[in-house]
Protein backbone atom coordinates (compact mmCIF):
# COMPACT_ATOMS: atom_id res chain seq x y z
CA UNK A 1 0.00 0.00 0.00
CA UNK A 2 1.44 3.50 -1.15
CA UNK A 3 2.78 5.53 2.17
CA UNK A 4 0.26 8.46 1.62
CA UNK A 5 -2.47 5.86 1.38
CA UNK A 6 -1.83 4.11 4.62
CA UNK A 7 -1.62 7.84 6.29
CA UNK A 8 -5.02 8.53 5.03
CA UNK A 9 -6.50 4.99 5.89
CA UNK A 10 -4.82 5.55 9.16
CA UNK A 11 -6.17 9.00 10.19
CA UNK A 12 -9.67 8.17 9.59
CA UNK A 13 -9.27 6.01 13.07
CA UNK A 14 -7.04 8.29 14.87
CA UNK A 15 -8.21 11.27 17.07
CA UNK A 16 -7.12 14.50 15.89
CA UNK A 17 -4.98 16.35 18.50
CA UNK A 18 -5.03 20.00 18.79
CA UNK A 19 -1.65 21.43 18.67
CA UNK A 20 -0.19 23.14 21.79
CA UNK A 21 2.80 25.34 22.24
CA UNK A 22 4.77 23.10 22.30
CA UNK A 23 3.85 20.93 19.33
CA UNK A 24 5.48 24.20 17.41
CA UNK A 25 8.62 25.08 16.69
CA UNK A 26 11.35 27.83 15.92
CA UNK A 27 13.13 27.48 11.95
CA UNK A 28 16.28 26.61 14.47
CA UNK A 29 14.52 23.69 16.22
CA UNK A 30 13.20 22.20 13.16
CA UNK A 31 16.72 22.48 11.77
CA UNK A 32 18.08 20.32 14.39
CA UNK A 33 14.97 17.73 13.99
CA UNK A 34 16.02 17.37 10.55
CA UNK A 35 19.73 17.00 11.03
CA UNK A 36 18.48 14.24 13.75
CA UNK A 37 16.68 11.95 10.93
CA UNK A 38 19.31 12.59 8.73
CA UNK A 39 21.84 10.98 11.15
CA UNK A 40 19.42 8.29 12.41
CA UNK A 41 19.02 7.22 8.41
CA UNK A 42 22.89 7.20 7.76
CA UNK A 43 23.50 5.20 10.82
CA UNK A 44 20.36 3.02 10.12
CA UNK A 45 20.91 -0.36 8.53
CA UNK A 46 18.96 -1.38 5.52
CA UNK A 47 16.29 -3.80 6.40
CA UNK A 48 13.11 -5.65 5.36
CA UNK A 49 10.18 -5.00 7.28
CA UNK A 50 6.67 -6.41 7.05
CA UNK A 51 4.44 -2.79 6.95
CA UNK A 52 1.00 -5.00 7.68
CA UNK A 53 -1.41 -2.60 8.97
CA UNK A 54 -1.17 -4.00 13.21
CA UNK A 55 2.65 -2.80 12.55
CA UNK A 56 1.31 0.83 10.98
CA UNK A 57 -0.93 1.28 13.91
CA UNK A 58 1.80 0.54 16.38
CA UNK A 59 4.77 2.35 15.06
CA UNK A 60 2.25 5.78 14.40
CA UNK A 61 0.96 5.11 18.42
CA UNK A 62 3.97 4.64 19.86
CA UNK A 63 5.12 8.11 18.03
CA UNK A 64 2.08 9.67 19.00
CA UNK A 65 2.16 8.48 22.35
CA UNK A 66 5.99 9.63 23.02
CA UNK A 67 5.35 13.31 21.46
CA UNK A 68 2.47 13.22 23.62
CA UNK A 69 4.32 12.59 26.62
CA UNK A 70 7.52 15.06 26.01
CA UNK A 71 4.68 17.84 25.27
CA UNK A 72 3.58 17.16 28.79
CA UNK A 73 7.10 17.23 30.40
CA UNK A 74 8.12 20.16 28.57
CA UNK A 75 4.51 22.06 29.68
CA UNK A 76 5.81 20.50 33.30
CA UNK A 77 9.14 22.32 33.41
CA UNK A 78 7.79 25.47 31.86
CA UNK A 79 9.56 28.23 34.15
CA UNK A 80 6.65 31.06 33.23
CA UNK A 81 3.41 32.43 34.87
CA UNK A 82 1.25 29.78 33.19
CA UNK A 83 3.50 26.89 35.10
CA UNK A 84 0.71 24.89 37.26
CA UNK A 85 4.12 25.35 39.51
CA UNK A 86 3.28 29.06 39.67
CA UNK A 87 -0.82 28.66 40.56
CA UNK A 88 -1.05 29.67 44.33
CA UNK A 89 -3.79 29.94 46.41
CA UNK A 90 -4.70 31.96 49.78
CA UNK A 91 -4.56 29.80 52.51
CA UNK A 92 -4.39 29.80 56.50
CA UNK A 93 -1.83 27.54 58.13
CA UNK A 94 -4.35 26.81 60.96
CA UNK A 95 -7.55 26.22 59.14
CA UNK A 96 -9.30 24.56 61.92
CA UNK A 97 -8.78 27.78 64.19
CA UNK A 98 -9.07 30.59 61.43
CA UNK A 99 -9.95 29.64 57.93
CA UNK A 100 -10.17 32.27 54.81
CA UNK A 101 -12.18 32.12 51.72
CA UNK A 102 -11.07 34.56 48.96
CA UNK A 103 -14.44 36.09 47.33
CA UNK A 104 -14.81 35.30 43.61
CA UNK A 105 -13.07 37.77 41.85
CA UNK A 106 -11.10 39.97 44.39
CA UNK A 107 -7.48 39.23 45.60
CA UNK A 108 -4.83 40.47 48.04
CA UNK A 109 -1.48 41.97 46.74
CA UNK A 110 1.97 39.96 47.71
CA UNK A 111 2.67 43.07 49.55
CA UNK A 112 0.11 42.82 51.71
CA UNK A 113 0.81 39.51 52.79
CA UNK A 114 1.09 37.35 54.89
CA UNK A 115 -1.36 38.18 57.76
CA UNK A 116 -1.09 37.09 61.13
CA UNK A 117 -4.39 36.92 63.10
CA UNK A 118 -5.05 36.41 67.18
CA UNK A 119 -8.05 35.91 68.27
CA UNK A 120 -8.74 36.36 72.19
CA UNK A 121 -12.27 35.73 72.59
CA UNK A 122 -15.21 33.96 70.46
CA UNK A 123 -18.63 35.60 70.00
CA UNK A 124 -21.84 34.06 72.04
CA UNK A 125 -25.29 35.01 72.98
CA UNK A 126 -26.65 36.27 75.56
CA UNK A 127 -28.17 34.28 78.21
CA UNK A 128 -30.98 35.16 80.74
CA UNK A 129 -31.55 32.01 83.32
CA UNK A 130 -34.46 32.20 85.27
CA UNK A 131 -35.49 31.93 88.79
CA UNK A 132 -36.62 28.29 89.95
CA UNK A 133 -40.27 28.46 91.08
CA UNK A 134 -41.98 24.88 92.51
CA UNK A 135 -43.06 23.54 88.99
CA UNK A 136 -46.54 22.01 90.07
CA UNK A 137 -47.57 25.08 92.40
CA UNK A 138 -49.90 27.58 91.10
CA UNK A 139 -47.96 30.91 92.55
CA UNK A 140 -48.98 33.82 89.98
CA UNK A 141 -52.60 35.60 90.86
CA UNK A 142 -54.72 34.86 87.59
CA UNK A 143 -55.34 37.76 85.28
CA UNK A 144 -53.82 40.11 82.14
CA UNK A 145 -50.31 40.52 81.82
CA UNK A 146 -47.94 42.93 79.82
CA UNK A 147 -44.49 43.08 79.12
CA UNK A 148 -41.96 44.62 76.97
CA UNK A 149 -38.96 42.86 75.12
CA UNK A 150 -36.12 45.29 73.92
CA UNK A 151 -33.80 43.52 71.33
CA UNK A 152 -31.04 46.27 69.81
CA UNK A 153 -33.11 49.38 68.58
CA UNK A 154 -36.36 47.65 68.51
CA UNK A 155 -39.04 47.47 71.16
CA UNK A 156 -41.92 44.37 71.14
CA UNK A 157 -44.83 44.95 73.66
CA UNK A 158 -46.88 41.31 74.58
CA UNK A 159 -49.98 40.50 76.19
CA UNK A 160 -50.05 37.22 78.50
CA UNK A 161 -53.22 35.71 80.39
CA UNK A 162 -52.80 33.76 83.17
CA UNK A 163 -56.00 31.56 83.82
CA UNK A 164 -56.52 30.87 88.10
CA UNK A 165 -55.19 27.92 88.76
CA UNK A 166 -52.05 28.08 86.41
CA UNK A 167 -49.08 25.88 88.03
CA UNK A 168 -46.21 27.77 87.60
CA UNK A 169 -44.74 24.77 84.64
CA UNK A 170 -47.81 25.16 82.53
CA UNK A 171 -46.86 28.75 82.57
CA UNK A 172 -43.30 28.45 81.48
CA UNK A 173 -44.33 26.29 78.80
CA UNK A 174 -47.12 28.48 77.83
CA UNK A 175 -44.54 31.55 77.72
CA UNK A 176 -41.97 29.57 75.99
CA UNK A 177 -44.26 28.60 72.81
CA UNK A 178 -45.82 32.15 73.03
CA UNK A 179 -42.20 33.40 72.34
CA UNK A 180 -40.88 31.10 70.10
CA UNK A 181 -43.52 31.81 68.03
CA UNK A 182 -43.04 36.11 67.89
CA UNK A 183 -39.80 35.04 65.90
CA UNK A 184 -38.43 37.83 67.15
CA UNK A 185 -34.34 37.12 67.92
CA UNK A 186 -35.08 34.43 71.35
CA UNK A 187 -35.42 30.92 71.83
CA UNK A 188 -36.47 29.53 75.42
CA UNK A 189 -35.30 26.58 77.47
CA UNK A 190 -36.89 25.02 80.23
CA UNK A 191 -34.51 23.50 82.80
CA UNK A 192 -36.19 21.28 85.26
CA UNK A 193 -34.91 19.64 88.81
CA UNK A 194 -37.03 16.62 89.64
CA UNK A 195 -35.03 16.13 93.19
CA UNK A 196 -36.65 19.91 93.73
CA UNK A 197 -39.59 19.54 91.98
CA UNK A 198 -39.00 23.13 90.55
CA UNK A 199 -38.28 24.57 86.86
CA UNK A 200 -37.31 27.69 85.07
CA UNK A 201 -37.49 29.53 81.77
CA UNK A 202 -34.18 30.25 79.98
CA UNK A 203 -34.68 33.27 77.39
CA UNK A 204 -31.18 33.11 74.82
CA UNK A 205 -30.52 34.96 72.06
CA UNK A 206 -30.53 33.45 68.59
CA UNK A 207 -27.85 36.34 67.18
CA UNK A 208 -24.44 36.21 69.15
CA UNK A 209 -22.92 39.49 70.67
CA UNK A 210 -24.11 42.72 71.21
CA UNK A 211 -24.02 46.07 69.84
CA UNK A 212 -23.51 47.53 73.28
CA UNK A 213 -20.92 44.36 74.92
CA UNK A 214 -24.05 44.81 78.14
CA UNK A 215 -27.15 43.44 76.21
CA UNK A 216 -28.99 42.32 73.40
CA UNK A 217 -32.17 42.20 75.06
CA UNK A 218 -33.97 43.43 77.71
CA UNK A 219 -37.59 42.05 79.16
CA UNK A 220 -39.14 44.39 81.43
CA UNK A 221 -42.90 43.95 82.89
CA UNK A 222 -45.28 47.14 81.95
CA UNK A 223 -48.44 46.03 83.72
CA UNK A 224 -50.27 43.55 85.88
CA UNK A 225 -53.47 42.96 87.83
CA UNK A 226 -53.60 44.94 90.92
CA UNK A 227 -53.97 42.19 93.71
CA UNK A 228 -50.27 40.86 92.09
CA UNK A 229 -47.15 42.27 93.76
CA UNK A 230 -45.28 41.84 90.57
CA UNK A 231 -45.35 41.09 86.88
CA UNK A 232 -44.75 38.16 85.21
CA UNK A 233 -41.49 38.61 84.26
CA UNK A 234 -39.92 39.40 87.16
CA UNK A 235 -41.89 35.87 89.05
CA UNK A 236 -40.08 34.29 86.67
CA UNK A 237 -36.59 35.88 86.58
CA UNK A 238 -36.52 36.26 82.59
CA UNK A 239 -34.68 39.88 82.96
CA UNK A 240 -31.59 38.00 84.65
CA UNK A 241 -28.89 38.10 82.97
CA UNK A 242 -26.72 34.65 83.38
CA UNK A 243 -24.34 34.43 80.36
CA UNK A 244 -23.83 38.40 79.10
CA UNK A 245 -23.23 38.14 75.49
CA UNK A 246 -19.40 38.06 74.15
CA UNK A 247 -17.93 39.46 70.58
CA UNK A 248 -15.09 38.16 68.75
CA UNK A 249 -12.15 40.40 69.83
CA UNK A 250 -8.99 39.68 67.23
CA UNK A 251 -6.17 41.15 65.63
CA UNK A 252 -4.79 41.08 62.40
CA UNK A 253 -1.20 42.14 61.96
CA UNK A 254 -1.13 43.88 65.54
CA UNK A 255 -4.67 45.62 64.48
CA UNK A 256 -7.63 45.22 67.11
CA UNK A 257 -10.78 44.55 65.33
CA UNK A 258 -14.28 43.49 67.20
CA UNK A 259 -17.22 41.78 65.21
CA UNK A 260 -20.16 40.20 66.93
CA UNK A 261 -20.28 37.32 64.68
CA UNK A 262 -17.50 34.41 64.07
CA UNK A 263 -16.77 35.84 60.27
CA UNK A 264 -15.07 39.06 59.13
CA UNK A 265 -14.74 40.74 55.76
CA UNK A 266 -10.78 42.02 54.83
CA UNK A 267 -10.57 44.82 52.60
CA UNK A 268 -13.61 43.66 50.48
CA UNK A 269 -11.49 40.54 48.94
CA UNK A 270 -11.65 37.66 51.50
CA UNK A 271 -13.64 36.94 54.55
CA UNK A 272 -12.32 35.12 57.78
CA UNK A 273 -13.87 32.32 59.60
CA UNK A 274 -13.03 32.34 62.98
CA UNK A 275 -13.39 28.97 65.42
CA UNK A 276 -10.99 28.94 67.92
CA UNK A 277 -9.04 31.42 70.46
CA UNK A 278 -5.51 31.43 69.16
CA UNK A 279 -2.61 30.12 71.19
CA UNK A 280 -0.17 30.81 68.45
CA UNK A 281 -0.82 33.79 65.77
CA UNK A 282 -2.97 32.21 62.09
CA UNK A 283 -0.53 32.84 59.41
CA UNK A 284 -2.96 33.18 56.19
CA UNK A 285 -0.61 34.07 53.00
CA UNK A 286 0.02 32.50 49.68
CA UNK A 287 0.82 28.96 49.14
CA UNK A 288 1.58 26.46 45.98
CA UNK A 289 -1.76 25.33 44.90
CA UNK A 290 -1.10 21.45 45.27
CA UNK A 291 -4.32 20.29 43.00
CA UNK A 292 -3.78 21.45 39.86
CA UNK A 293 -0.12 20.13 39.95
CA UNK A 294 -1.37 16.41 41.30
CA UNK A 295 -3.97 16.30 38.78
CA UNK A 296 -1.02 17.09 36.03
CA UNK A 297 0.90 14.62 37.68
CA UNK A 298 -1.88 11.65 37.78
CA UNK A 299 -2.17 12.18 33.92
CA UNK A 300 1.45 12.30 32.94
CA UNK A 301 1.61 8.59 35.09
CA UNK A 302 -1.17 7.56 33.27
CA UNK A 303 -0.03 8.80 30.11
CA UNK A 304 3.21 7.13 30.47
CA UNK A 305 1.96 3.76 31.71
CA UNK A 306 -0.51 3.95 28.81
CA UNK A 307 2.62 3.39 26.65
CA UNK A 308 3.09 0.05 28.23
CA UNK A 309 -0.23 -0.87 28.06
CA UNK A 310 -0.41 0.26 23.99
CA UNK A 311 3.22 -1.76 23.60
CA UNK A 312 2.13 -4.90 25.85
CA UNK A 313 -0.66 -5.32 23.07
CA UNK A 314 1.93 -5.64 20.75
CA UNK A 315 4.13 -8.50 22.64
CA UNK A 316 3.19 -11.59 21.07
CA UNK A 317 4.07 -10.75 17.38
CA UNK A 318 6.40 -8.42 17.97
CA UNK A 319 9.61 -9.17 20.33
CA UNK A 320 11.17 -5.87 20.06
CA UNK A 321 8.40 -3.93 21.55
CA UNK A 322 9.94 -5.55 24.60
CA UNK A 323 13.21 -3.36 23.99
CA UNK A 324 10.48 0.07 24.44
CA UNK A 325 9.50 -1.36 27.36
CA UNK A 326 13.53 -1.74 28.77
CA UNK A 327 14.50 1.10 27.65
CA UNK A 328 11.55 3.31 29.14
CA UNK A 329 12.08 1.43 32.39
CA UNK A 330 15.50 1.87 32.94
CA UNK A 331 15.68 5.23 31.99
CA UNK A 332 13.54 5.97 35.07
CA UNK A 333 14.86 3.31 37.42
CA UNK A 334 18.31 5.73 37.44
CA UNK A 335 16.03 8.33 38.83
CA UNK A 336 14.29 5.88 41.40
CA UNK A 337 15.51 8.39 44.45
CA UNK A 338 13.98 11.39 42.69
CA UNK A 339 11.18 10.01 41.88
CA UNK A 340 10.45 8.52 45.57
CA UNK A 341 10.85 11.94 47.30
CA UNK A 342 8.01 12.94 44.99
CA UNK A 343 5.79 9.85 45.71
CA UNK A 344 6.42 8.52 42.74
CA UNK A 345 7.50 4.24 42.69
CA UNK A 346 9.02 2.57 39.53
CA UNK A 347 7.76 -1.00 39.17
CA UNK A 348 10.07 -3.82 38.18
CA UNK A 349 8.68 -3.58 34.71
CA UNK A 350 9.05 0.36 34.67
CA UNK A 351 5.38 1.39 35.15
CA UNK A 352 4.86 4.39 37.59
CA UNK A 353 3.04 4.35 40.13
CA UNK A 354 1.67 7.44 42.91
CA UNK A 355 2.07 7.33 47.03
CA UNK A 356 -0.87 10.39 47.05
CA UNK A 357 0.47 11.68 50.73
CA UNK A 358 4.00 12.28 49.65
CA UNK A 359 2.81 13.34 46.52
CA UNK A 360 0.85 16.27 47.76
CA UNK A 361 3.84 16.70 50.11
CA UNK A 362 6.06 17.31 47.03
CA UNK A 363 3.65 19.63 45.52
CA UNK A 364 3.56 21.79 48.22
CA UNK A 365 7.66 21.70 48.93
CA UNK A 366 9.03 22.06 45.50
CA UNK A 367 10.26 19.05 44.96
CA UNK A 368 8.06 18.12 42.41
CA UNK A 369 8.82 21.49 40.83
CA UNK A 370 12.71 20.88 40.92
CA UNK A 371 11.99 17.17 39.37
CA UNK A 372 10.25 18.48 36.40
CA UNK A 373 12.69 21.92 36.13
CA UNK A 374 14.37 22.29 32.93
CA UNK A 375 17.79 21.70 34.27
CA UNK A 376 17.01 18.59 35.64
CA UNK A 377 18.38 15.66 34.65
CA UNK A 378 15.24 13.53 35.19
CA UNK A 379 13.53 15.63 32.72
CA UNK A 380 15.87 16.29 29.92
CA UNK A 381 16.76 12.56 29.92
CA UNK A 382 13.21 11.30 29.36
CA UNK A 383 12.79 13.79 26.71
CA UNK A 384 15.73 13.26 25.14
CA UNK A 385 14.72 9.15 25.44
CA UNK A 386 10.79 10.33 24.00
CA UNK A 387 12.29 12.29 21.45
CA UNK A 388 14.54 9.28 20.02
CA UNK A 389 11.48 6.82 20.28
CA UNK A 390 9.45 9.64 18.23
CA UNK A 391 12.01 10.30 15.52
CA UNK A 392 12.36 6.59 15.20
CA UNK A 393 9.90 4.29 16.15
CA UNK A 394 10.67 1.83 13.56
CA UNK A 395 13.79 0.90 15.93
CA UNK A 396 10.87 -1.27 18.06
CA UNK A 397 9.55 -2.68 14.86
CA UNK A 398 10.31 -6.30 13.96
CA UNK A 399 12.56 -5.97 10.88
CA UNK A 400 14.83 -8.71 8.85
CA UNK A 401 18.50 -6.66 8.75
CA UNK A 402 19.89 -7.12 4.87
CA UNK A 403 23.05 -5.21 5.28
CA UNK A 404 24.67 -3.05 7.84
CA UNK A 405 25.97 0.73 6.58
CA UNK A 406 29.56 0.78 6.19
CA UNK A 407 30.52 3.38 8.85
CA UNK A 408 34.34 3.95 6.83
CA UNK A 409 32.66 5.90 3.81
CA UNK A 410 30.94 8.69 3.82
CA UNK A 411 27.78 9.27 5.07
CA UNK A 412 24.72 9.29 2.48
CA UNK A 413 21.93 11.19 3.21
CA UNK A 414 18.29 10.18 1.73
CA UNK A 415 15.74 12.22 3.07
CA UNK A 416 12.96 10.33 1.68
CA UNK A 417 14.04 7.21 2.82
CA UNK A 418 14.18 8.91 6.66
CA UNK A 419 10.75 9.81 6.46
CA UNK A 420 9.73 6.40 6.27
CA UNK A 421 12.16 4.92 8.06
CA UNK A 422 12.76 7.29 11.40
CA UNK A 423 10.52 10.18 11.13
CA UNK A 424 7.29 8.95 9.38
CA UNK A 425 4.85 11.10 7.76
CA UNK A 426 2.86 11.91 10.62
CA UNK A 427 2.56 13.81 13.75
CA UNK A 428 0.08 14.99 15.85
CA UNK A 429 -0.45 18.39 15.02
CA UNK A 430 -0.92 17.26 11.27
Amino acid sequence: MPLLSVYNHLMQGLIMMRPNRFDTHKKSELQNVYRDIMRLTSEQPLYKVTFDESAQEYTLGIKNAALSLSSMVKELNTDDSASVFKNQILTSDQPETVDVTVLEGSSLPDESLPLYVEVSSLSSPQENHGNFVPADEATLVSGQYNFTIGIEENLYSFQFNVSNGATNLDLQKKLADFINKTSIGLRTRIVQEPETGQSRLDLIAITAGSTDRESSFRPADVRFPEDASHGIITHFGLDRIGKAPVNTCFSINGKQKEVRGRSYLYNNALTLSIKEVTSAPVTIGKVTNQEPIAEKLRTFVNKYNSIFDFVKQQQPDNHRAKKLLYELGTTLRQFSSELGTCGLSVSKEGTLSIREKEMYAAAGNGSLERLFSEDSRFSSTLVKKLSDIALNPMEYLNKTVVTYPNITAKKTLNPYVSSIYCGLLYNNYC
